[in-house]
């Protein structure tokens, strides 16, 4: 019986990659034929509303512009990327989805962005804004940055936006030959859809559980115990910006606003998710946010420290400042200066009817 499993598993492997193949040679034909001349890779098909939120930016983003942007999942992606690169016109712009993955912290997602890279390069690529993860402690360590330095600097066609001065610093320091602007997270500028009159109750917490979180749990024990003293009456929700399960493109909208409406129903938020950060602040919810292992969460902070309902803290003592500050029952309106995405606007230009 386990052959059988075995060998039917490899048949169904098989079968999928066939039918994903004949997906993507479809989706390119259509492009080439169809006048489309933005095209966005490595958009996410799992279950991480964060990554969700920022693909919701970025076609929220391209449709205020007036331009058409198609979507290429990483699944169809994945083992078609030199059929793809061959098929597009080479007037077609290559749109890599933004996010937090360039580099060593998440080597699998480095691999894909490396094959972008290396097929791509008669494309004009536009990285969208991303945290930049390199480690040196290791010979293994500086063997992977080389190769991806290589890689990166191999390429004349890309710009890479990067959301914290941090990754900006490192790359202009190690990969000079390399086109890098800086500009915040594109969610800053995603428009939710909930309701302002929302009647707010509760505290939450959204922790990370994965190997980017540097909250211990002795820490978050003591937040809790915190938040308790201080709003005894607060029921206290325990979320997450990385689901259970999937999350296809067509479920993305609602599950985002899902998460979004939790959020805008709350009066305050405690955080060590960047986007967790970013989904309360644009929801005009309190939010007390702490650093994550690579320092893109305070990275990001800068950008949206003028908005005084959310604050950003390392220890425990800042966090009991920060939380007695906070006005919970006062009224907020999140703001963010637009002349910040100037450069992105530049590159990007307008309506695809100019």
């Amino acid at each position: 019986m386990l052959k059988i499993r075995i060998f039917l598993g490899k048949i169904k492997r098989r079968i999928f990659k066939v039918f994903r193949r004949f997906h993507a040679f479809f989706c390119a034909l259509h492009i080439k034929f169809s006048g489309i001349k933005n095209v966005l890779l490595l958009a996410p098909v799992h279950d991480n509303i964060g990554d969700h939120a920022i693909a919701l930016a970025e076609k929220q983003y391209f449709e205020e512009k007036g331009i058409k942007l198609y979507e290429f999942s990483i699944k169809s992606f994945d083992g078609n990327e030199r059929m793809i690169a061959k098929m597009l016109p080479t007037n077609v712009n290559i749109i890599v989805h933004g996010g937090g993955f360039l580099g060593a912290l998440w080597p699998r997602e480095e691999y894909r962005i490396r094959k972008v890279f290396e097929n791509f390069k008669n494309h004009r690529i536009v990285v969208f804004p991303q945290t930049v993860t390199f480690y040196d402690k290791t010979e293994d360590d500086k063997a992977f940055f080389e190769e991806s330095k290589r890689v990166y600097s191999a390429n004349k066609n890309i710009t890479i936006f990067v959301r914290d001065e941090r990754s900006y610093g490192f790359m202009k320091d190690n990969m000079p030959d390399v086109d890098v602007r800086i500009v915040p997270d594109i969610v800053t500028l995603l428009k939710p859809e909930h309701k302002d009159d929302v009647k707010r109750s509760g505290v939450i917490f959204c922790f990370r559980r994965d190997l980017e979180k540097n909250l211990s749990d002795d820490m978050k024990a003591e937040i809790a115990e915190c938040v308790a003293k201080k709003y005894p009456d607060c029921e206290i929700v325990h979320t997450d910006t990385v689901e259970k399960y999937h999350i296809n493109r067509s479920e993305r909208h609602r599950e985002v606003n899902k998460k979004l409406e939790l959020f805008a129903s709350s009066k305050l938020v405690i955080t060590d998710r960047l986007h967790g950060m970013v989904m309360s602040v644009i929801t005009n919810t309190p939010c007390i946010a702490f650093g994550n292992i690579n320092g893109k969460v305070k990275g990001v902070y800068s950008w949206i420290k003028n908005n005084d309902f959310v604050r950003y803290v390392d220890t425990t003592e800042q966090f009991k400042e920060a939380l007695d500050s906070l006005n919970l029952n006062q009224k907020y309106e999140y703001s963010i200066d637009r002349k910040l995405f100037a450069e992105l606007d530049a590159i990007i230009g307008g309506s695809d009817d100019k």
